[in-house]
């Protein structure tokens, strides 16, 4: 994938609960800079109530926008090109780019050429549904897939309680760990009250989220990351 200030390449945010698409878009704006991202930045903003009551409403909104988001991406891949397309999703924003990049891989798998790598951060998905399912689905078809994790993650602690069941995006023992994809464990990296918005506030993780998006490299060649191997397989934390 080329940089070197390249409009040919595109940035896709997808953002979780709690978030109107104003503040979709700042923050979209702010990473844009932070990551010094040549390409188009694009938001897509789904029906979030922006309340922290709605959590339920924001389930169902979610659900419902899977079919969109997939016909916005598969818009995108047809009229890139060759572009390098990349997606970037935090917290329960998550589960529809997984729903919809699995649909595009399944129902049009000739543009998968066309996005660069998927980012999932502190998502907001069913652990084992994640691991059973959804990962298996999302890799293998050449697109790198990058999880970021926290033990520090209040905001889906609460999730877990309300689900009923661990979350992908969280950290107990070690991180979910799933072949064909790298999860990252962001648990000693800053963030905010909750450690649930460290994608977009720690300059550690904006750092490695840099060199995915404008290099394309992966963990094991991203100075800042080191290996950790257990009996479930590696993942890699960030190196203090």
């Amino acid at each position: 994938m080329q940089r070197d200030g390249s409009r040919k390449t595109a940035l896709v945010f997808v953002h979780g609960f709690n978030i109107s698409f104003e503040a979709a878009a700042l923050r979209m704006a702010q990473m844009t800079s932070d990551l010094d991202f040549r390409g188009t930045p694009l938001v897509y903003s789904w029906p979030s109530d922006a309340s922290l009551g709605s959590y339920r409403e924001d389930e169902r909104s979610v659900v419902e926008t899977e079919g969109h988001l997939y016909h916005f991406l598969c818009g995108i891949a047809e009229r890139s090109g060759k572009a390098g397309i990349y997606l970037l999703a935090h917290s329960m924003g998550t589960r529809a780019l997984t729903s919809a990049f699995i649909m595009l891989a399944k129902e049009r798998p000739e543009l998968l050429s066309r996005f660069g790598a998927i980012v999932l951060a502190a998502p907001d998905i069913n652990a084992e549904r994640f691991r059973r399912e959804l990962a298996p689905s999302l890799a293998g078809h050449g697109v790198p897939v990058t999880v970021y994790a926290s033990r520090s993650d209040n905001a889906l602690r609460v999730s877990e309680n309300v689900n009923g069941n661990p979350r992908a995006g969280e950290v107990a023992d070690i991180p979910l760990i799933v072949p064909g994809i790298e999860t990252i464990d962001a648990t000693d990296v800053d963030s905010d009250l909750l450690g649930h918005s460290y994608y977009n506030r720690s300059r550690t993780v904006l750092s490695d989220m840099f060199y995915i998006i404008s290099r394309g490299l992966p963990a094991s060649e991203r100075f800042s990351l080191q290996p950790v191997d257990t009996a479930e397989g590696r993942y890699w934390r960030f190196r203090k």
